[in-house]
């Protein structure tokens, strides 16, 4: 990856996504000069688009995305040509915490119907890295070939490992070489970003132009995107590069939330009946009212008591008088939000007051998560706090922070919906810029022993070749909490055959979310996956064939390393965690 002329960045956010971009010689002259696509909504310009995506009936063939595909899908609905296509909005959440995750795991769209969730995340990077490709040969003298370009994938750093190699896999179905690809932890790359970025300093009649981010810096990075908070610490060592204080935390806790709490309070003054009959009978104002209420959400002020206005479209009162004889105004009039919403000619206006109680629960969860990680003994330090990611944006979420926060510098960059893309690039140029990471998990290998009266319970032997053994064990590499150098072999563990003629050991790994789990088979434990070793020297006894097995943390995946003794052969491998 070494000979490349560009670096490629794609964020396939929960609500939003972008792609960002530098050549590789602007880069060493000004790392800062990247390029992000601004995308055209038809009334006003938008840092990224939305992650919505209109595939056709075939279930294979993009028809649009972002503001084209939902434009696309109010066309279709005003022609009655919509019900067959599949149309899906903030897919990526399904891949938070889930367990399950396989391949062939499918999600839903809008109206229920399902398809495969790989197809729907890889017509999305698609369209996202042909957009980019063509874009940038469209401003060059020629065309890139495609081993010219160095790509880059953002995830959220509290994903597990199979989510991580979903991203993966689905960026390779996209048509990206899997040889040039990197996936990026999202605060991670947020912190090299900020590392070139400059502060104004103030103070005793004198400004002051300043790194934002200094070697020595223990700072806590609160990455506050549409779906997932990311919460994490890094300092930053001498030479610039990354020691992460503590692993990554978080929840789904983004500004989707919001919107959650938005929606449940139209249901409860219109209700679900009505609400149902608009979104189905008018899908254009529909998408237009809830595109409005994302700009207010965006710019509305904490402290301010003006109220907010959002465009009211005429078919939302007219399906309610339908459905149930009774206009919003005398609606609103007998329901307990009479003296927070009113009506007037075609504007709702909402007060300020209930704006407040729609941003409540994820701001207050954000703030509560933050005030238990500053109790913890490793934070103890930590002077600053950087906020990035499109929520971050949040007037109401920043002054959330600095209140509960009055002794840390609360910092967010300019366009902090971006920071995480640019980043993103940053990272592509320079991928070893993390020297330690702290593990999420605890890592092992399944194994075979032979039967310990003192360790092992009766009911767990099993009888191979008429002696007992004990199956199904975690013999453990990594402890979660563990700090681990990036690209550097974990202490190994050696293995020996079963048997005297196996050609073949399996070396299984799996992670647990439990510090020293006994059994592969605990509950806390998911297996991510195996590589096969060879060893063909069956004339040796089995104890002279010996199999050294290591764990390295590369970049944001895990390496297996397994060496072969009498052959010397190793095989090498990135687990491949879907089954």
């Amino acid at each position: 990856m070494s000979d490349y002329v560009l670096v490629a960045a794609i964020d396939l956010g929960t609500t939003y996504s972008g792609w960002a971009c530098s050549f590789r010689h602007e880069y060493k002259t000004d790392p800062k000069k990247i390029f992000t696509m601004q995308w055209n909504t038809g009334n006003h310009v938008s840092l990224k688009a939305p992650t919505t995506l209109l595939i056709r009936p075939d279930g294979e063939t993009l028809e649009a995305f972002g503001y084209q595909a939902e434009s696309r899908y109010a066309e279709l609905a005003d022609e009655g040509k919509h019900e067959d296509y599949y149309y899906f909005k903030r897919f990526k959440l399904v891949l938070h915490n889930n367990m399950e995750l396989t391949k062939d795991t499918e999600i839903s769209d809008g109206k229920g119907r399902k398809l495969f969730a790989m197809k729907v995340f890889s017509l999305s990077i698609r369209y996202l890295k042909d957009h980019l490709v063509t874009t940038v040969n469209n401003r060059m003298d020629g065309n890139m070939a495609p081993s010219d370009i160095r790509w880059v994938l953002t995830i959220p750093a509290i994903w597990n490992d199979k989510a991580k190699q979903f991203m993966r896999k689905a960026a390779e179905q996209a048509g990206i070489d899997g040889n040039l690809l990197s996936l990026a932890l999202e605060p991670e790359v947020a912190s090299m970003f900020c590392q070139l970025q400059e502060t104004v300093v103030v103070g005793e009649g004198k400004k002051s132009a300043e790194m934002l981010l200094k070697p020595g810096d223990k700072y806590m990075v609160l990455d506050a995107g549409g779906g997932t908070v990311d919460i994490t610490v890094h300092e930053i060592e001498k030479g610039g590069r990354l020691r992460e204080v503590h692993r990554a935390t978080g929840g789904d806790w983004g500004g989707t939330k919001v919107d959650d709490a938005f929606a449940e309070i139209m249901v409860e003054l219109i209700g679900v009946k009505v609400l149902k009959k608009f979104k189905k009978e008018n899908v254009e104002d529909s998408l237009e009212f809830l595109r409005d209420f994302e700009l207010k959400k965006r710019d509305f002020v904490a402290d301010k008591d003006t109220r907010t206005s959002l465009r009211l479209p005429a078919s939302l009162g007219l399906c309610l008088q339908e459905t149930e004889g009774i206009s919003l105004k005398e609606k609103i009039a007998k329901s307990k939000f009479k003296d927070d919403i009113q009506i007037s000619t075609d504007k709702m206006k909402i007060s300020a007051s209930l704006m407040r109680e729609i941003f409540k629960k994820p701001v207050s969860r954000i703030v509560q998560h933050v005030l238990e990680m500053f109790e913890k003994e490793d934070l103890t330090g930590t002077g600053t706090i950087l906020m990035v990611g499109g929520f971050s944006e949040s007037d109401i979420l920043q002054k959330a922070i600095r209140e509960h926060f009055p002794s840390k510098r609360v910092i967010t960059p300019f366009e902090a919906g971006l920071v995480v893309l640019k980043g993103a690039v940053v990272f592509g140029h320079d991928p070893n810029i993390m020297r330690s990471r702290v593990c999420k998990y605890t890592y092992g290998v399944e194994t075979t022993q032979m039967f310990n009266p003192i360790r092992h319970p009766l009911d767990k032997v099993v009888l191979m070749n008429g002696m007992p053994y004990i199956v199904d064990l975690f013999d453990k590499h990594v402890e979660i909490g563990q700090t681990v150098h990036c690209g550097e072999s974990q202490a190994s563990r050696t293995y020996i055959p079963l048997y005297d003629y196996q050609q073949d050991v399996a070396v299984v790994v799996y992670a647990s979310s439990k510090k020293s789990p006994m059994y592969v088979t605990d509950e806390s434990c998911q297996k991510l996956g195996e590589i096969m070793v060879h060893s063909p020297n069956t004339h040796v006894s089995r104890y002279q064939r010996r199999v050294e097995v290591a764990l390295t943390f590369s970049g944001t995946e895990l390496e297996v390393r397994a060496k072969e003794e009498t052959t010397g052969n190793i095989t090498e491998s990135t687990i491949k965690f879907l089954g």
